[in-house]
């Protein structure tokens, strides 16, 4: 069954795992030098590979990188989904900008600024404040929801948070 998987999705299953901190690895380290063994092309020329249109450039630079980033997502978020969610993004968000790629730093520096921008995001949208109003309060009137304090305060800092729109005329 897990031969059956594309060769392009993240499965935290594979990985191997320590007993001490349950943070995860792959059994090789693809990250800790900027070639492969198997190929000796470096990820900076993997990338422009790929800028140029190269799938699989990018198909050897995913297989490098998938168990590092996922594993830099880890150990920064509490649910593995949200780890792989968030690797995801960053390779979708890799191949956004590829056609931009200029080698100016270590590939792998960028490809960990693409993560961390995602991780500030997706911890800022997360920390927002939403306003969660249940169901049966959308069918009562509005005098007896106005009557409630919380909500009241909750509407009204809402209505006055939101930009200042023109009525069109």
């Amino acid at each position: 069954m897990q031969d059956a998987l594309p060769a392009l999705v993240l499965n935290s299953e594979a990985l191997v795992r320590h007993a001490m901190d349950e943070t995860p690895t792959s059994q090789s380290n693809p990250a800790s030098s900027s070639t492969s063994a198997g190929t000796g092309v470096s990820d900076e020329r993997l990338m422009l590979a790929f800028s140029k249109g190269s799938s699989d450039a990018f198909t050897e630079l995913f297989s490098r990188y998938k168990q590092p980033i996922y594993g830099f997502f880890r150990r920064r978020v509490a649910e593995p989904a949200h780890a792989e969610e968030l690797t995801q993004e960053t390779f979708f968000a890799l191949l956004r900008a590829a056609a931009r790629y200029e080698p100016r730093a270590l590939f792998r520096t960028y490809l960990y600024a693409i993560g961390l921008k995602i991780l500030r995001a997706h911890r800022r949208k997360a920390a927002s404040p939403k306003l969660r109003i249940s169901l049966s309060c959308l069918s009562t009137p509005f005098a007896r929801v106005s009557s409630v304090p919380v909500l009241r305060s909750a509407i009204c800092s809402s209505l006055l948070s939101s930009p200042q729109r023109k009525r069109p005329r």
